[in-house]
């Protein structure tokens, strides 16, 4: 249950702001003495504003805290921005356990098998990324050491390992520029399948909330396709992922677009039917695991601004 809700915060907070607020509802609720004769009507009434007053509360402290944290981090650095990351590493490199070298060259070994890594990866690149870390050697920390790993080898190119492979971030903002770089993202990710132009993005921000209407016109496979749901300026909609990823299903390539939700967002690559399951299985991800793999067609889209809107 909690690692449902936690996956769900990671896509849409908002949603787990109202249910809160409806657990927090109901403990109020049971406290309130009602006099006699009070008609459940009425009892219903005072049950929703306990559970809009409770919702708007939560969603306040949440805000309220990242607001705090941003200011003490500009406080911290007195309005400047942190100095820039060296473009190289320097001195000695982050030793990684022997215990920990034969799971990142496994974790590598599965991820090629199932075509996420289509260029033969020496895991020893990846081994000061990981040690650096001190975590359980999972796939989003092999992601995230691929990443890095310029940083401790200059002379490395990872971009032949990101050639399946890419991570649409969450919680930075979503303007025009970025929709089109995530369209682009899927179409190259489909290997041609899906042919898409004439792309045009219309954004328009609702008045004092964070929520921004968004209508995406383009052609997909020759076939216009308009796209229109409510977004949120800060957090990522996966309606667009999904139809995309529903089209290229519907192509019966044999191929379809998959994910991994992490903290940072969804890393989303193109996998060959069964593979999901199969990932899964190897990496030991269960139901109620976060963080497993899934076929986009397979999971409900997410407009972000919409559970915003509700509770308006």
């Amino acid at each position: 249950m909690l690692a449902a809700l936690i996956r769900l915060w990671r896509r849409s907070p908002v949603v787990v702001y109202a249910i809160v607020g409806a657990i927090l509802a109901v403990i109020a609720f049971a406290y309130v003495p009602f006099p006699p004769g009070v008609k459940p009507l009425s009892q219903a009434f005072v049950a929703l504003l306990l559970w809009v007053f409770a919702s708007c509360c939560v969603t306040g402290v949440a805000w309220a805290i990242e607001t705090v944290a941003l200011l003490a981090r500009w406080i911290g650095g007195k309005g400047k921005a942190p100095a820039a990351r060296p473009l190289r590493h320097a001195g000695p490199l982050p030793e990684l356990s022997a215990g920990k070298q034969p799971q990142v060259r496994r974790a590598v070994k599965l991820l090629s098998e199932a075509g996420i890594f289509r260029e033969k990866l020496d895991p020893a690149m990846l081994y000061p990324g990981v040690a650096e870390r001190e975590a359980r050697v999972k796939p989003d920390i092999v992601f995230e050491a691929l990443v890095e790993a310029t940083y401790y080898h200059p002379d490395f190119d990872a971009a032949p390992y990101r050639a399946n492979l890419v991570l649409h971030e969450t919680q930075v903002e979503q303007p025009e520029a970025y929709l089109i770089a995530q369209i682009a993202d899927l179409a190259r990710l489909s290997g041609g399948a899906l042919a898409i132009a004439d792309i045009a993005v219309e954004q328009a921000r609702r008045a004092d909330t964070r929520t921004v209407d968004t209508r995406i016109a383009m052609t997909v496979n020759g076939e216009p396709v308009t796209l229109a749901y409510p977004g949120e300026d800060k957090y990522l909609s996966t309606v667009l992922h999904h139809d995309l990823a529903t089209r290229l299903r519907a192509l019966d390539t044999g191929q379809r677009l998959e994910w991994r939700w992490t903290d940072a967002g969804p890393w989303i690559s193109c996998l060959a039917d069964g593979d999901v399951e199969r990932l899964n299985e190897a990496f030991t991800l269960k139901p109620s695991t976060p963080c497993r793999w899934e076929w986009i067609d397979c999971e409900a889209p997410i407009a972000a601004g919409a559970a915003a809107h509700s509770l308006a």
